[in-house]
């Protein structure tokens, strides 16, 4: 009976390591900005298998109450490492003519979701915040249809 109930409690120590193992990594790349570098730019691929709002994000909207919509990968395509804290940053997606959305995951429980830019007839995704905290991003680019899969370019301006 102690060796099963060794085992349970490994296998539990070793899923929760491998979970928060799994949380830390992106699928496209990371990237670091700080008040001396605030611009940069990053490509990826958005894969449109899972909900944004029910299986990734798990909440239907943001801290803005704005709506998280789309599909994307479980894993988020990027990391995003601000050094310092950054006002009037925009997390913007170019992703042509197809339809992206995106979500962000940041410190002390922040979420951000964005569909349509709003830059008239654009159907690329972006975020913007007054001023985003020092910490690091998990960020989601998405697509609007299940299934799709977008080439994009993730910046920040």
């Amino acid at each position: 009976m102690k060796f099963a109930q060794s085992f349970t409690l490994g296998c539990a120590v070793i899923a929760a390591i491998a979970t928060s193992a799994l949380a830390q990594t992106s699928i496209d790349g990371d990237f670091s900005l700080s008040n001396s570098n605030r611009r940069g730019s990053i490509t990826g691929e958005a894969i449109g298998t899972n909900s944004i709002p029910t299986a990734v994000v798990r909440r239907p909207s943001d801290s803005q109450n704005q709506e998280c919509l789309g599909f994307s990968s479980m894993q988020p395509n990027h990391l995003l490492t601000l050094q310092t804290p950054i006002p009037n940053l925009a997390l913007k997606v170019d992703s042509g003519s197809a339809d992206t959305t995106i979500a962000v995951q940041g410190p002390n429980g922040l979420l951000l979701c964005g569909d349509d830019d709003g830059t008239g007839g654009s159907s690329s995704a972006s975020v913007t915040l007054g001023t985003w905290p020092a910490g690091t991003y998990q960020i989601w680019v998405g697509t609007f249809a299940a299934g799709g899969r977008v080439r994009y370019r993730l910046s920040a301006q």
